[in-house]
């Protein structure tokens, strides 16, 4: 508007033209300026813009990279990797670890049924919870002291080779569980949060003797326990889920780690004050009834309140505590322990370990077989039988005729087995079914 003014003024004003003439070529010149700037300040936005995605872009890069070597390293049974953690990580999530040391626990007789109990009234159980109370791990934990002295105990008498910890967090609660494992002298906890960041900068600040009992993955749940199913030799005897407090994520948890417990193992699940893991808990247990809940105490649940600090009946935690069967339970609704690879692409007979009891019935055999290839598309068989049984079945080794192959071609071979039970109690077998060629 400024130059159309002064252009107006030159036109009308001759003599001043001169004059005008330099007044519009300040105008311009300052309009010029001031445009200038203005762009100068997009373009420092855009290159700021373009930097930020390009950051985003190489961080789900990585993501995707350290998730394709977890899973790779799942599918070759190596170890998966803390992977590189940057200094800036380290310096934001600081950690002090206090010096490994004995801590006391009390040595409690496996065979008996619900043994917190005898946990929880043993001196030895309040010493190792004063020595949790005072861990530098206690100030990046959720749970209590006492929470973490009942798992350092259960797995120092449980002396696993596996230990699964569903959501890392700061890995306060992994510290006990290792520290316990260390003193066992074996044993390996699977901890798996898909926000990555803060667990590898905790972990790669611990001591050697705590790190190398550890295992972190950067995946949710589902693809947790998708991939670890298929190891076969990879059965936990303690699982603690403390992952998604939603039913439904709660639910899939316990039920996950369910089929991959081993016979008389232990599911923990945290923060039954809430609605969610509650109630998946308690469903859980009416579904099963082969297994147990474990408790001290023994007062009635409030069935009006969704939220109740004063739930759990393990007073000073916020667990339900549950153990499987001291045997796999097969009954009328199918069952399966998940799929796992072949080493050839078939297979000829299921082996099935019965367990010590048997009562007449039919046991009803599925194979679900599949064949992967990077060149041909999948297939998929399906094949069945059955095998009446008696009391002098107990005990016994069956060999149960399937043959089934996906046959040439293929690069990948996994099969599911599932078992059905018609029978006027349940049939026990001692562990997952297998096949021989």
């Amino acid at each position: 508007m400024k130059v159309v003014n002064l252009l107006r003024r030159a036109m009308h004003n001759s003599d001043s033209s001169a004059q005008s003439l330099t007044e519009i070529l300040a105008g311009i010149a300052n309009q010029s300026d001031l445009l200038n700037r203005r762009f100068e300040a997009v373009i420092a936005g855009l290159i700021a813009i373009d930097q930020k995605l390009s950051e985003l872009v190489q961080l789900q890069g990585s993501q995707a990279k350290l998730t394709a070597r977890l899973i790779g390293s799942f599918a070759r049974g190596e170890s998966p990797p803390i992977g590189y953690v940057p200094e800036e990580a380290i310096a934001k999530y600081p950690v002090v670890v206090s010096p490994i040391c004995d801590i006391p626990y009390p040595v409690v007789d496996l065979a008996l049924l619900d043994l917190l109990p005898a946990v929880a009234s043993s001196p030895e159980l309040a010493a190792a919870s004063e020595f949790f109370l005072h861990n530098a791990a206690a100030t990046r934990s959720l749970v209590s002291a006492l929470s973490h002295a009942l798992l350092y105990a259960l797995v120092r008498n449980l002396l696993p080779e596996h230990v699964i910890e569903i959501g890392t967090y700061m890995a306060g609660t992994s510290e006990a569980i290792c520290r316990a494992l260390e003193r066992n002298g074996k044993g390996v906890l699977h901890t798996t949060d898909p926000f990555g960041e803060r667990a590898p900068a905790v972990l790669s600040q611990w001591p050697s003797e705590l790190r190398r009992h550890i295992r972190f993955y950067a995946l949710d749940s589902m693809q947790f326990f998708s991939e670890i199913t298929k190891q076969r030799d990879t059965r936990a005897d303690l699982v603690f889920v403390d992952g998604n407090h939603e039913y439904e994520s709660a639910a899939f948890d316990i039920g996950s780690a369910a089929r991959i417990l081993r016979p008389g193992g232990f599911i923990v699940v945290d923060n039954v004050s809430q609605a969610g893991p509650f109630l998946a808990a308690r469903d859980f247990l009416a579904l099963n009834p082969q297994w147990t809940e474990c408790r001290v105490t023994n007062h009635p649940y409030d069935a009006t309140k969704a939220f109740d600090s004063e739930r759990s009946n393990i007073p000073g935690t916020d667990f339900i505590v549950v153990r499987g069967p001291a045997n796999y339970a097969v009954g009328d609704r199918p069952v399966t322990f998940g799929e796992f690879p072949l080493r050839s692409t078939g297979f000829g007979e299921i082996v099935v370990l019965v367990a010590d009891q048997v009562c007449d019935g039919t046991l009803y055999v599925q194979g679900v077989l599949r064949g992967f290839s990077s060149h041909q598309e999948p297939v998929e068989q399906v094949n069945s039988t059955s095998r009446t049984l008696s009391a002098a079945d107990a005990g016994a080794e069956l060999r149960i005729v399937l043959p089934m192959d996906v046959g040439s071609g293929f690069d990948i071979a996994r099969l599911e087995i599932w078992l059905t039970w018609t029978g006027a109690i349940a049939l026990l077998i001692r562990q997952p079914p297998s096949v021989v060629s």
